[in-house]
């Protein structure tokens, strides 16, 4: 679909021409206002903290230390050379070791650095990868405040 006629079905279902918001939203760099929009529709955004799995891309089982089931792609672990499987062992911070029970850990250990030396076991070799801590980020629940409202923007259900 050309975004010309992607504009004409916009006008038509809307009543009115989105010219400026398609340029701004398509080929502009600023965040797209989808709280407001999701507002607009009986949908309340809830911003909530990040928890480091999140942070950091991976998930993990801690049953017995942490070993990952997944490695997000893009994510802080990935670049740090993590894989699916690994063990995390413990982790370095200026020069003292720590053995991590859970991933929460990190933090108590880390401090104020941003920077630490991970150990994980792989295929019964130990590694030394080098993780840096993304900052605090936050995740977004969508809560349904009007459902009459959403609704409408949902459509009827066949």
């Amino acid at each position: 679909m050309a975004e010309a006629d992607f504009s004409a079905v916009l006008k038509e279902l809307g009543g009115r021409a989105y010219t400026r918001e398609l340029a701004n939203w398509v080929h502009g760099t600023r965040e797209l206002p989808l709280k407001d929009l999701l507002e607009q529709h009986g949908i309340t955004v809830m911003e909530e903290p990040a928890q480091l799995q999140q942070r950091l891309g991976i998930r993990v089982t801690e049953t017995q230390g942490i070993v990952l089931k997944n490695v997000l792609r893009g994510g802080a672990a990935e670049q740090a050379g993590f894989a699916a499987n690994d063990e995390w062992v413990g982790v370095e911070v200026a020069g003292n070791g720590w053995r991590l029970s859970k991933v929460d850990d990190l933090l108590l250990y880390a401090g104020s650095h941003r920077r630490v030396t991970a150990l994980v076991a792989r295929d019964r070799r130990l590694l030394r990868l080098e993780l840096a801590i993304p900052g605090a980020v936050t995740t977004w629940r969508l809560v349904l405040r009007d459902p009459a409202r959403a609704q409408t923007w949902f459509g009827p259900q066949s």
